[in-house]
């Protein structure tokens, strides 16, 4: 057999190898599991034809968007759904032999579709050990969504044997989870008011939600409270309502339902977590919202904006 055969034989074997890597890369079905052992794994359902929706990392439409901001997804192609998160559901669909996207889209009406499961994932504070590529394909060509720097503070949302699925900032994705040193519990730095009476008010009572018409909370407006010493919430005398903006990169720690339980899952859409913890999935209306009081923590950046808050109580409960 002469060199040059040789040579040619290699070349087409490593061509084939080189294809059916990235054809099994393509059909790889994730799946990522939370700590209460709940597995979340894509499946694939029908879509209505013809439909072309923007994808975006995160639940929410000020998330980062894969595609240099431009990531969309057509139903005439295979979608594979995880759950949802509100009325955002949580898909993988193929881009092109070998690439992948994971993200969400908005669909108002798919929320009443029964065989599409809450997602509830997990909020655990973890820390970058390296600079790190996060990547919303982390099961094919793991091509770079965003990058972190060593020392960045994230949340863990779930994990599979090798990836951690994360939020941080305005976007969702994967990192190996060699990157990361898990610290639990997160560390913040809540605001507080400090009344004339001396007392120091470290809660604030949201009254009401500020929304546009497309249901987009913007802003919250509330009381500032404490817990007294015997346990009942007290507001702040001589302050009136106070309005505060949400920032675009808002995450909130909020509880599946206004019950009982008080296991806390990451919010980016207030409106949507509270037609599912407060009124069972059903909004009387798409535009005056019958909300009814909820306490939190929460902490501002520089812009006196609330980037992060934490459910406390119900003071109705």
């Amino acid at each position: 057999m002469t060199m040059k055969r040789i040579l040619s034989l290699l070349l087409l074997l490593t061509l084939c190898f080189t294809c059916c890597g990235s054809a099994f890369a393509s059909t790889v079905t994730p799946s990522f599991t939370v700590d209460n052992g709940t597995t979340y794994t894509a499946k694939a359902e029908e879509w209505p034809d013809g439909k072309v929706y923007p994808v975006y990392s995160a639940p929410s439409t000020s998330a980062l968007r894969g595609a240099n901001g431009k990531a969309v997804v057509s139903t005439n192609d295979t979608i594979k759904v995880f759950g949802k998160v509100g009325n955002w559901v949580l898909i993988q669909y193929n881009i092109s032999s070998g690439r992948n996207r994971i993200g969400y889209i908005q669909l108002p009406s798919y929320t009443k579709r029964s065989s599409c499961r809450e997602l509830l994932f997990d909020m655990k504070q973890a820390v970058t050990t390296c600079a790190v590529s996060v990547t919303d394909d982390p099961y094919a060509s793991q091509s770079a969504l965003a990058t972190l720097p060593a020392g960045c503070t994230v949340y863990v949302l779930a994990t599979d044997s090798l990836w951690s699925y994360i939020a941080s900032n305005n976007f969702c994705g994967f990192v190996p989870s060699s990157t990361l040193s898990i610290s639990g519990t997160a560390t913040h730095h809540f605001a507080s008011f400090t009344a004339s009476n001396g007392q120091v008010y470290d809660q604030f009572c949201i009254h009401r939600l500020e929304y546009d018409a497309s249901q987009h909370v913007y802003a919250v407006t509330g009381t500032y409270e404490r817990t007294n010493a015997s346990g009942v919430q007290e507001a702040a005398p001589d302050v009136g309502e106070i309005t505060y903006s949400l920032s675009e990169d808002f995450l909130a720690s909020m509880p599946e339902s206004m019950g009982s339980n008080t296991t806390l899952h990451p919010t980016w859409d207030l409106y949507q977590w509270y037609v599912q913890a407060s009124l069972n999935g059903f909004a009387s209306s798409n535009i005056n919202l019958n909300f009814a009081s909820v306490t939190v923590q929460y902490e501002l950046n520089e812009a006196n904006e609330i980037c992060y808050m934490e459910y406390a109580a119900v003071p109705w409960g």
